[in-house]
């Protein structure tokens, strides 16, 4: 069972669902008088009331429910290995460039990250290329295959190129047919993950189109347990997390909505017109909803818990100099760099036991070598320095050599005042140390951390 994607032109329904055998009436009527020359539109035939799934489930985001809270809300960011997999035939159709896929790539960070059209909601989910192969060999995280009948999206294409279902989010490009976009097979909890069928596939056509960028959010959004707004196609909305989509903040509505230029109100509601997983074109669409993303993160760490890993959050920079122990003093950063989420822990590590501590911020970097005189060590900063030394916020090294503290991002210290951190800015860290019995004090490298 799979759900079928998007035609690239406006061709027939019943054509395109007939050259991929999806029976017609698992799709809305289409109008064309309603879509653009080139249309998004997906005949996806699964959806929370039917099809396969698995008897037993994380009940957070099952099949036919969805109970997500809170505890689901962006915190740590959650970071995907991605592999895309072009196969062409033998006339170089569908050799795509790798630059249009990093581009694309680029495009769907944008799009989790709340940056599309500059609205949205930021998921914490990012996606990066592989860095290594299942075998360990270092990989560009692109492999190409020429291939005339996997090219036509038949044969054991998945079974002979898939990494680990488990471990790479699979994405295959190839020439998909009927007109469509691409797919996904099912749901992961519709039972398929692990398998050599857990995959993505996108037409290549649809790969940086210009029209097209967003589809694959809308796919990703399938393969992180999403439905379509519309699923269902059904105004019953008594027990939202349990009837059409199972997405309480997404009105319903009975058909894509096609278009931006107007509101529509097929179930007395203003439909979800900016919803990635709708039908729409590229100059509206730009968000999941809190309760999409609830549910997408429920979906990784329920039902796709080797999937994803917790990103380092910041780069560090500025050379710190060897504090008493002998090592320089190491600045990380655990939790969400999404501001809003106010989840950033700070770690300041190889310190000289039992001394005390505390982290200053800047919006500027700099270097003064020395402390301006007053450490044995570099201040990273520059402009105006605030010192993170209120009630709570002197920290010890202990035995460990190490401290932490959850910053405040809505109280960052900053000269005289105290300043609130917002999405786009960036801040830097660094942990000022005692450093022994009659020794003075030291500088940590510096952490450079974009908010997003």
């Amino acid at each position: 069972m799979q759900l079928r994607e998007t035609p690239l032109w406006t061709i027939t329904v019943a054509s395109a669902l007939m050259a991929t055998g999806v029976a017609q009436q698992t799709g809305p009527a289409y109008d064309p008088q309603l879509a653009p020359l080139r249309s998004m539109r997906c005949g996806c035939n699964v959806h929370p009331g039917q099809g396969s799934h698995l008897a037993f489930s994380p009940s957070d985001c099952a099949f036919s429910t969805n109970l997500t809270t809170s505890e689901y809300d962006p915190g740590v960011l959650y970071e995907i290995n991605v592999v895309v997999h072009v196969i062409s035939n033998s006339m170089t159709a569908g050799a795509i460039s790798d630059q249009d896929i990093i581009e694309q790539i680029e495009r769907l960070n944008e799009d989790f990250s709340g940056q599309t059209l500059g609205q949205g909601n930021n998921a914490g989910i990012r996606f990066r290329f592989a860095t290594e192969d299942p075998s360990g060999a270092p990989t560009n995280g692109i492999t190409r295959t020429v291939n005339d009948v996997w090219f036509q999206d038949v044969g054991g294409y998945a079974s002979a190129l898939s990494w680990d279902s488990r471990r790479y989010m699979n994405v295959f490009t190839l020439d998909v047919g009927g007109g469509l976009t691409g797919y996904v097979p099912n749901v992961p909890q519709g039972g398929a993950v692990g398998s050599t069928s857990d995959r993505i596939v996108m037409d290549y056509e649809a790969i940086n189109d210009s029209e097209f960028k967003w589809v694959l959010a809308h796919e990703v959004g399938h393969y992180l347990g999403l439905f379509h707004t519309w699923s269902g196609n059904t105004c019953s909305n008594t027990i939202c997390h349990a009837q059409g989509d199972l997405i309480c903040d997404t009105a319903p509505h009975r058909d894509p909505t096609q278009i931006c230029t107007v509101n529509q109100f097929s179930c007395s509601v203003v439909e979800p017109s900016h919803n990635f997983m709708n039908y729409l074109d590229i100059t509206c669409v730009y968000e999941f909803t809190p309760v999409q993303i609830q549910r997408m993160r429920c979906t990784l760490e329920n039902w796709r818990s080797s999937l994803a890993t917790i990103a380092d959050v910041g780069v560090s920079y500025c050379q710190a100099t060897p504090n008493s122990s002998g090592m320089i003093g190491r600045m990380s950063a655990t939790g969400s760099p999404v501001a809003s989420a106010n989840s950033l822990t700070m770690t300041a590590s190889s310190l000289p036991p039992n001394q005390f501590g505390i982290f200053v911020t800047s919006r500027d970097q700099g270097f003064v070598p020395g402390g301006g005189g007053t450490s044995n060590g570099n201040i990273c900063l520059g402009g105006l320095i605030g010192r993170l030394n209120r009630p709570g916020e002197i920290k010890a090294t202990g035995p460990t050599g190490e401290f932490t503290l959850l910053i405040d991002l809505t109280g960052l210290p900053q000269g005289n005042g105290v300043a609130s951190v917002a999405m786009g800015e960036t801040w830097n860290f660094q942990a000022w140390h005692r450093d022994g019995v009659g020794l003075g004090s030291n500088f940590t490298e510096g952490l450079e951390v974009v908010f997003q």
